[in-house]
């Protein structure tokens, strides 16, 4: 066994006040294995890593959770692949089931604190617990190994799960009942590996990260209501076995859409009858709002990100990349699908009519006369107030221009999709002007500049651009009700 595939989990750097978790293993160079547990219900931006397989503390980009709420496994996807080829290897499919088998003899690894060195602990599986596909091991461990590897001859057969607080057990996740998540999620080392935004990855991966996405949304506290209704409302269409996310990610995407809706609006109305506090009730309703989100990226064309999501990625100040999208509603659908960090996040425009995307910033009507630095600087001022929501200094200086992009760069890496939207119809918009838009590249690199046109979204959107308006437009009005 390499010890230096094993690290530790932390909530918040662990030199300025983070919070041990648990521990996690280097199943290839750029992605790792823990209990979801270890990680649940905290955003990705805030978990750090911290072992020998490289220097400081590594973030994620990405993690996903198994569909099966009874398989506690979660894939944690580091931002930089290492260049060095430290995991720990699979037991081969037969060898995992004779290594968790009664009787076997494994070692479990991980860090018991966050001061603790690596521990191996030899432990002999006694039983099988059929209700959860578990093994046990009469064997103490420390809380803080949740997470780490169970070997058997130096590779890995399953995960430890968890210790039982009243008895002298531990229960292990084995190998082979997430096999198939670990092949689907491509993080393997015999997969090719990920080399840029989620584009790269195959539709059916993309898939289970949206599923694994609502599901983790679905186990939050506050939609525990919304996810009995869903469960319910899923079972009725499809039979008692349906799995709620695997079911509205697979289906008609309008049907799954309405079947939310629906479910939704009985939550609400439940919630208000009960007199639940006003606090808790928008929480369901942000997370509902949360799944919608995840599930409209599916209406992107796989095919189409593939081919033109560099080139919304990347910029060119040479060609300026137009979308052929024109409502707010596909836009920010496009642009979140592109980031695939975060749900694609709506809201009402001022006037309550049109659909825009949340972090959307306005690229119409600039009224800086055409000189480049002058109209440059205006546009910089405009991200200023809706980013602080406050006036802009005078004069907005340069330094000014390098803390508003600190700014937008943090905020991205959160997952925010702060983009600037330029319409291609506003001929005589300052913004058509290439130095302009080059300018505004080059100082603002924590922006996108997204130039859309006057198409219908076909061949972007799996259905028709009205059709995805009227879905969004709909459900968020469910809200109003109850302000």
């Amino acid at each position: 066994m390499d010890d230096r595939a094993v690290a530790r989990v932390w909530f918040g750097k662990p030199n300025a006040g983070g919070t041990y978790l648990g521990t996690a293993f280097l199943v290839s160079p750029d992605c790792l294995l823990t209990a979801h547990h270890v990680i649940e219900n905290r955003p990705v931006s805030e978990i750090y890593l911290q072992g020998q397989a490289w220097s400081g503390i590594r973030n994620l980009r990405d993690a996903l959770c198994h569909d099966n709420p009874d398989i506690d496994v979660a894939i944690l996807y580091l931002t930089k692949k290492e260049d060095r080829p430290i995991f720990l290897p699979l037991a081969p499919e037969q060898d995992a089931d004779t290594g968790t088998g009664v009787g076997a003899t494994v070692t479990l690894a991980g860090f018991g604190t966050e001061y603790s060195d690596l521990e191996k602990i030899e432990a002999t599986i006694s039983s099988y617990d059929g209700n959860c596909d578990l093994t046990v091991a009469h064997t103490s461990i420390a809380r803080g190994m949740s997470g780490g590897p169970v070997l058997a001859n130096g590779r890995v057969v399953g995960l430890i799960r968890a210790r039982h607080h009243d008895s002298n057990k531990t229960y292990l996740v084995r190998l082979n009942s997430f096999r198939d998540f670990l092949m689907q999620s491509g993080c393997l080392p015999d997969r090719p590996p990920l080399k840029g935004p989620a584009a790269v990855i195959t539709p059916d991966e993309f898939v289970a990260r949206i599923r694994g996405k609502i599901q983790a949304e679905l186990r939050r506290k506050p939609l525990t209501a919304l996810a009995a209704i869903l469960k319910q409302k899923v079972s009725e269409a499809a039979g008692p076995d349906a799995e709620t996310s695997a079911w509205l990610c697979q289906g008609d995407l309008v049907e799954s859409v309405d079947l939310l809706h629906e479910a939704t609006k009985e939550c609400l109305a439940k919630l208000a009858d009960d007199g639940v506090r006003e606090d808790a009730l928008q929480a369901m309703w942000q997370g509902a709002v949360n799944v919608l989100g995840w599930l409209v990226l599916l209406s992107v064309d796989h095919e189409w990100v593939r081919q033109h999501g560099s080139s919304l990625t990347n910029g060119n100040a040479e060609v300026r990349f137009v979308v052929p999208c024109s409502t707010g509603a596909g836009l920010e659908t496009l642009v979140a699908r592109i980031g695939a960090k975060e749900p694609a996040r709506f809201t009402f425009d001022p006037g309550g009519a049109e659909v825009i995307g949340q972090h959307r910033i306005s690229g119409s009507a600039v009224e800086a006369g055409w000189d480049i630095g002058s109209c440059a600087e205006e546009i910089k001022k405009r991200i200023y107030r809706r980013i602080h929501n406050a006036t802009p200094p005078h004069p907005f200086t340069q330094q000014h221009t390098k803390e508003l992009n600190a700014i937008l760069k943090r905020k991205g890496s959160r997952g925010e999709n702060h983009y600037l939207s330029i319409p291609v119809t506003e001929e005589n918009n300052p913004l058509q002007d290439p130095e302009v838009y080059q300018m505004l590249m080059q100082e603002l690199t924590g922006l996108r500049l997204v130039y859309f046109g006057t198409g219908d979204g076909e061949g972007v959107l799996l259905l028709s651009e009205v059709d995805l308006f009227a879905l969004v437009y709909e459900f968020l009005q469910l809200i109003k009700e109850y302000q």
